[in-house]
């Protein structure tokens, strides 16, 4: 009864919308939200209904224990140790401590994938074809709306910001899909045009991912964007050239863009030189400071207190030293940084200007400010440990198994640019970003597999069919949301 739901094995249903994940992430939260629990409950009637063990690793263990923490954190701060506050902001509490129960889903997102690979079960290929199709018309999209003013679906771009949203209507995250999924996307296109002179396809898609990203005005995502292919430079021998010549075309060209385009030339400036002038955030106080005129100017040049960003960074750090072991619980940052504003404006001693956010804007930084210090060591040790797993399968891989290599190094890659300390980033635990992430997390996991060649290299039975089945479900879905839901 379980194998079959309209006649389709509980298998192929699992693995379509596993391969719908990409689409989800263009259409929306509720779609998300959506996608994410129907996915999970597919698949633990899978893993059920065939029997099949989670692993219950040492890493594992450690990320379970994680989430833990965060609930136990969350229910001190929200629930037990303000319990006698019966007032209006009760519910909030409520509410925050239930949603911290809710992101124990991640936790079950990056075991059902790790299982569901350990056992063969998830078609990688067409995932990451997927995301090639995705990402593509993205980022065409998103040069579309750059040239004419508008994208394919009408959308415009924001007079007063100047960003360029594209499919994501008023949400500046189109930059941030691409570069999450970019790397994936590159090596989707590998398995699609096999048979093909792949070279010249390759470095056009590069540069339409790149440009996507650029235009986008996601500047962190664009770095980071560029350093990934950097890194698959080194590593693949492949498709080095193709990649080397990918870079260099698109830094000359974004060069001169930035030198005549008014808009792309004041969002990058914001980037390189955000931390050399003058900002409402600065202490400009030089004491200390050795006298040569020199010195004093790179201290000035240098003073990352310019930055925004680094403003809530270091508003999170005080805010965390007052709950330093187990942190402030889930979504605690944007109540807490009131008080350290609170603080500040009373006279307090502060070499910034304190700000407040939703979040952190640091994955490392927010979960130090939620879970504290013991919740930090957790994460620590759990990505350590992953990060070994796959290194040291990327050191192993025979030169014969070229076909793991093509799944392994893009997923290692992305893993490693998505928590890179200083990337500034999206809630590690919200809706949207946080499935991304624990995503990408679960499919590192493939570092524990142990795949067969002709498994991975095996063609997809209708390809053609699986292309036209995700187009019409993506166009469909974009034209009803234009439509009716804006």
């Amino acid at each position: 009864m379980l194998k079959r739901i309209k006649n389709l094995p509980l298998e192929h249903i699992t693995n379509f919308l596993f391969c719908l994940f990409p689409i989800s992430f263009i259409l929306g939260n509720s779609i998300v939200h959506l996608n994410l629990y129907a996915f999970l409950i597919l698949s633990i009637l899978y893993i059920k209904e065939e029997n099949y063990k989670i692993n219950f690793s040492l890493s594992n263990k450690i990320l379970i224990c994680f989430f833990i923490l965060i609930i136990i954190s969350s229910i001190m701060n929200y629930f037990l140790a303000e319990l006698k506050e019966l007032n209006k902001f009760q519910m909030i509490k409520y509410s925050r401590t239930f949603n911290s129960i809710l992101l124990f889903r991640f936790v079950i997102l990056y075991l059902v994938i790790e299982t569901l690979l350990i056992k063969n079960k998830l078609s990688l290929k067409k995932f990451f074809i997927t995301c090639f199709l995705c990402t593509s018309i993205v980022s065409f999209d998103i040069i579309v709306q750059y040239i004419f003013g508008y994208n394919l679906l009408g959308y415009k771009i924001d007079i007063n910001t100047g960003n360029i949203t594209g499919m994501f209507e008023n949400e500046a995250i189109a930059g941030s899909y691409i570069q999450k999924f970019s790397l994936l996307s590159i090596f989707g296109s590998l398995f699609l045009f096999r048979k093909k002179n792949k070279k010249p396809i390759l470095f056009i898609i590069i540069l339409l991912l790149l440009f996507g990203v650029f235009f986008a005005s996601n500047r962190m995502n664009a770095i980071i964007l560029f350093f990934s292919l950097l890194l698959l430079l080194l590593l693949d021998k492949k498709i080095r050239l193709v990649v080397a010549a990918s870079l260099i075309i698109f830094t000359s060209v974004a060069a001169i863009l930035m030198s005549n385009d008014k808009i792309l030339k004041k969002q990058y400036h914001q980037l390189f030189y955000r931390f050399t002038e003058g900002s409402d955030n600065v202490n400009t106080d030089t004491k200390g400071v050795e006298k040569n005129s020199k010195i004093k100017t790179l201290y000035k040049k240098i003073n990352l207190h310019n930055s925004d960003h680094f403003s809530i960074y270091l508003t999170a750090i005080e805010s965390w030293k007052n709950k330093p072991i187990f942190g402030g619980g889930h979504k605690s940052f944007r109540n807490n940084c009131k008080h350290i504003i609170n603080e500040a404006s009373k006279g307090g001693k502060k070499t910034f200007k304190p700000i407040c956010s939703s979040h952190p804007h640091n994955y490392q930084i927010e979960v130090l400010h939620n879970t504290g210090i013991i919740g930090f060591i957790l994460i620590v040790f759990f990505i350590f440990i992953l990060l070994l797993k796959i290194f040291k399968k990327l050191i192993n891989i025979k030169s014969g198994n070229k076909t793991y290599s093509m799944y392994i190094m893009p997923i290692a890659i992305t893993m490693f640019a998505e928590i890179w300390p200083l990337k500034t980033t999206g809630s590690l635990f919200a809706t949207w970003n946080g499935t991304a992430v624990w995503l990408i997390i679960g499919l590192s996991a493939i570092a524990t597999t142990n795949f067969s060649e002709k498994k991975l290299d095996k063609p997809i039975k209708n390809q053609s069919s699986f292309i036209f089945k995700i187009l019409t479900i993506l166009f469909t879905s974009l034209i009803i949301k234009r439509l009716f839901f804006v």
